[in-house]
């Protein structure tokens, strides 16, 4: 896999100001002409300079001191071919001369470039043959071994290929000669990337899956501008993005190169863009976003001082309305080299990105690392394998929710030659390539008395340990809401607004197949006497009013909502289904009602503010006419007295 940036050329220390040194047996007038054109370098005539070294080469086209100078002006004119070839002429007829060892590893790395491997460890090893220098030498010395490594990484890992077939998306998305860097919300409804309509300034577009295919791709009007906007990453819910922008206008300040902006989704229209500010952009570059599945914490690339390497990946996380100063993930995903293009999965656990530093099979390789268990830190990154990655530059890549698909952007044409336009492919992943895949709960927050649809704050908590997973608010203009569900979890969900009863749902994701999705709409009631909501994260063992320990998670989130509305008085009820007598259901559901008031009073909660009271099998909401229903009917209710 291929894709549209180009590798650059690897730099080497090249001194344009050397003393001649004919070698022997060289053609005396071709010896001439070099150090003609040595001396018309010196005084900056170019024209002059490949003059004489064209008729040198004419002369004795073997000639190392003639091919070598050729070799060098060929690097400065940036034409990677040219300098090959008369550095070939140059090694092939003064292999041992330590004069010409900077063609040695300038060899070594055009050939990695092109995946030759084997010749790349060739001129690897003559470079280092040559080049004994330890301490003058010491960078390409350095170079000429991670090189070597590099080849025998490659053919090892290229025997064991990866089952896979990039293929360009259908329909019109591939509209333009340049579209790159996909990100898709969760549901797989709309992707957003960014595009060159005419080959040059960037632009944000948005295309959406209808009819089983992806449509013609739209600008998002609202945050393009006549200056580029580029690189995004939006939310799961597709509702928070930020991109990056360079340029400083009225309206739209940058700190440095390149900033980082944040725009919201309110209904169907974008808000104006805002720079996250100092604690996140600097002077230095920041480019290449990618945000967790709620939005609150951002991974990017800077260059900035402080770092590891060259291009590092850092984070930042949304403390209130304010983002927290950036941390440098450290040496576990940064190298000295770049490390760029983070994705983070909406699982918030496995982060793809791009490394020149980690072992791989040359240039820009694809990596993923794991949250480790304590959600510190990462995993030592793993290389995604061949075809995934080759000899080129592989960046951009996008994991769907489920973990079923992989979408990148690639200049590889249908000869396998690389060409001027980028394409949006997608490709089909292992099923063991995501650690946890997620799928999502979604729906519309109303208003349970008039129906209207409203703004809601909506958290996800993992039941076992009461960490806060994700947190969003649904749309001010629509009320809808999405929040991923990753597998191996049990989750509470908890929606609450001021003034109104609060509502939970509970989401066991233990044991479910991958990507299941989950259609709820949430009915809030206002706050007055006699209203009502299922307590869905309470659980007792059967036949038990012993309260299990995950039930603390939804009882702590009761009781700080009894302290915010410190007048209230509720009652707690419990009921059973109706299996067994009807006196020891309405003990069992009484005990399990008092089990939650004394827990809710050992958290500060007045005795004097609650009731409790069993009610048996006598309400049942559901008909006693299946297991499933009578799990149901087993409850716990919460009461507004």
């Amino acid at each position: 896999m291929k894709t549209f940036t180009s590798r650059a050329l690897l730099f080497f220390s090249i001194s344009f100001l050397w003393l001649f040194t004919p070698s022997f047996g060289q053609s005396k007038k071709a010896e001439k002409l070099v150090k003609k054109a040595e001396e018309a370098f010196n005084e900056r005539d170019m024209a002059s300079t490949e003059k004489y070294l064209s008729q040198s080469i004419q002369l004795d086209p073997n000639l190392p001191d003639a091919n070598y100078f050729l070799g060098k002006l060929n690097y400065i004119k940036r034409n990677k071919p040219k300098t090959a070839f008369h550095f070939q002429k140059t090694v092939q007829y003064a292999s041992e001369n330590p004069k010409f060892k900077l063609a040695h590893i300038f060899l070594a790395k055009y050939e990695l470039s092109t995946g030759n491997y084997n010749q790349a460890v060739k001129y690897a090893n003559s470079f280092l043959s040559v080049a004994t220098d330890e301490k003058l030498d010491h960078r390409d010395r350095k170079s000429a071994k991670h090189i070597i490594e590099i080849c025998e990484f490659a053919k090892s890992h290229m025997e064991n290929p990866l089952e896979i077939k990039p293929e360009p998306l259908e329909g019109e998305v591939n509209f333009m000669p340049q579209q790159y860097f996909p990100v898709i919300t969760a549901d797989q409804r709309e992707m957003y990337f960014t595009g060159r309509p005419d080959g040059y300034g960037e632009e944000i577009y948005v295309s959406r899956f209808e009819e089983g295919k992806w449509q013609k791709p739209e600008a998002v009007e609202e945050l393009n501008t006549p200056f580029n906007e580029g690189t995004c990453t939006i939310s799961a819910d597709g509702r928070i993005m930020i991109f990056t922008a360079c340029e400083s206008f009225e309206g739209r300040q940058t700190l440095g190169g390149c900033d980082l902006f944040m725009s919201k989704k309110v209904g169907d229209k974008w808000t104006p863009a805002v720079n996250l500010g100092p604690n996140v952009n600097t002077k230095a570059w920041e480019s290449q976003p990618s945000l967790s599945a709620d939005g609150r914490t951002l991974y990017f690339v800077s260059d900035r001082q402080g770092g590891v390497g060259k291009k590092d990946i850092w984070v930042t996380k949304l403390e209130g309305d304010v983002w927290a100063p950036a941390q440098n993930l450290g040496a576990e995903i940064n190298t000295s080299y770049d490390d760029i293009s983070p994705h983070l999965h909406v699982n918030g656990r496995d982060l793809f990105f791009a490394s020149e530093g980690h072992l791989g099979f040359g240039g820009l390789d694809l990596f993923v690392s794991h949250r480790t268990e304590d959600g510190k830190g990462w995993t030592t990154a793993e290389n995604l394998g061949y075809p995934i990655n080759n000899y080129s530059d592989q960046v951009s890549l996008f994991v769907t929710a489920d973990g079923k698909k992989a979408y990148f952007a690639s200049n590889i044409n249908e000869k396998g030659e690389e060409s001027q336009f980028n394409k949006l492919m997608t490709f089909s992943l292992p099923s063991d390539f995501i650690e946890e895949r997620s799928g999502f709960v979604t729906g519309t927050v109303y208003d349970a008395v008039t129906k209207e649809r409203i703004s809601a704050h909506i958290e996800l908590k993992e039941l076992t340990t009461g960490n806060s997973i994700s947190v969003v608010d649904s749309d001010p203009v629509n009320g809808k809401y999405l929040i991923v569900l990753s597998q191996g979890h049990e989750y509470g969900l908890f929606v609450s607004k001021p003034d109104y009863l609060f509502h939970t749902l509970s989401f066991d994701y233990r044991n479910v197949s991958a990507g299941k999705q989950i259609y709820i709409d949430v009915y809030l009631d206002p706050i007055k006497k006699g209203v009502y909501t299922q307590l869905n994260n309470i659980f007792f063992e059967s036949g038990s009013y012993e309260l299990q320990s995950k039930s603390r998670t939804e009882l702590i989130g009761i009781a700080n909502y009894l302290k915010r509305y410190q007048k209230l008085k509720i009652e707690i009820s419990g009921h059973t289904d109706d299996v067994g007598s009807h006196d020891a259901n309405v003990a069992l559901s009484n005990n399990r009602a008092k089990a939650v008031v004394d827990y809710l009073e050992e958290l500060g909660i007045a005795r004097a503010r609650m009731e409790h009271k069993g009610y048996g099998e006598e309400k049942p909401i559901v008909p006693n006419d299946n297991n499933q229903n009578r799990a149901q009917n087993r409850r716990i209710e919460f009461r507004v007295l």
